[in-house]
């Protein structure tokens, strides 16, 4: 592979451009190639970030690793559940994204998702994973991210029965006041 491909594949990345992704993997651009940055990110944790949902499928197609984590011991779903990304977040969760894993402040996606109040995804990531794969109860977020949780999302996880719905035995992911 050339730096010419490399460059194709980053800048087509960027852009959201699916089609121009295409054409660089077929032209041999490594999909984990050029790590960006002290946080060794890839090009799909750059597509992911940015919502570009149909480049991230075909990353993953071409065997981009899901679950690759930054020096922080945040891993892609962390970072794009954080975001909001729902549609991103839901092809993470097919490729097999580890729902409960931990970052280095024991906070896990559920719970900085609920902190950041998006209330979509939150259900999303109730539905994929059991109470044993959210950590457990009493994670914070990390200090620079302060809990907005809205009180729709704090009744999403208030309800839970850990099995998608109902009881609300489940205490919580967050030390934060539902």
């Amino acid at each position: 592979m050339g730096q010419g491909t490399s460059k194709a594949l980053w800048a087509a990345v960027e852009a959201g451009d699916a089609g121009a992704v295409e054409a660089a993997l077929a032209a041999g651009a490594d999909v984990n190639n050029a790590p960006r940055g002290k946080e060794g990110r890839t090009p799909l944790w750059i597509a992911a970030q940015k919502g570009h949902e149909a480049v991230v499928e075909r990353l993953l197609a071409a065997g981009a690793p899901v679950d690759q984590a930054n020096r922080g011991g945040e891993t892609l779903l962390f970072r794009v559940a954080e975001k909001g990304h729902e549609a991103v977040v839901g092809r993470l969760l097919a490729a097999g994204a580890a729902v409960g894993r931990a970052d280095k402040y024991g906070s896990t996606p559920l719970c900085i998702t609920a902190c950041r109040g998006h209330e979509a995804v939150v259900g999303r990531l109730l539905t994929a994973c059991t109470p044993a794969a959210r950590g457990p109860p009493r994670r914070t977020a990390p200090r620079s991210a302060p809990c907005r949780r809205p009180r729709a999302t704090a009744a999403l996880l208030r309800d839970d029965d850990g099995e998608g719905g109902g009881a609300g035995t489940w205490p919580g992911t967050c030390s934060r006041t539902l």
